[in-house]
């Protein structure tokens, strides 16, 4: 899961940063900040798949399932949105971070933790939005039988 990957990063750099390896930790904050980016473009194209599958959501019968496809979209745009705010939450982290390994690992006035705390947050919500489309796409595809 993407979250999961970003953790993993994550504590990667804080073990560095704790062993005060802070030339290596730059370099890997250096690395997941293209990959933020990468993450943030894919996010960005899959709101134009999201974009035609509205398109033919007034083909879907019965209207009952129409209805259940919608609450799926709906979710699946909120979720989109959140993604798109946890990337830029991370990658405002990652920026910190750099500063902070540049400098030799001097500390960042409590940035670095409140912006982990947003980063949690966003991830909850990231995380409860995904199960309720999961379950809304099992209900629709359980009208489409």
């Amino acid at each position: 899961e993407l979250s999961d990957e970003s953790n993993s990063q994550l504590k990667k750099i804080n073990d560095l940063d704790r062993s005060s390896r802070f030339t290596q930790a730059l370099n890997l904050v250096r690395s997941e900040l293209e990959r933020n980016k990468e993450m943030r473009n894919r996010a960005i194209e899959l709101s134009g798949e999201i974009e035609k599958m509205a398109r033919l959501l007034p083909q879907v019968r019965p209207v009952s399932a129409r209805a259940e496809a919608l609450q799926a979209l709906n979710y699946e745009l909120a979720l989109m949105s959140r993604l798109i705010t946890y990337n830029d939450y991370l990658n405002s982290l990652l920026e910190v971070l750099r500063v902070k390994f540049a400098r030799g690992g001097r500390e960042t006035d409590g940035q670095a933790a409140a912006l982990v705390q947003s980063l949690n947050a966003e991830a909850g919500a990231i995380n409860d939005l995904n199960n309720r489309f999961n379950q809304t796409m099992t209900d629709f595809e359980n009208f489409m039988k």
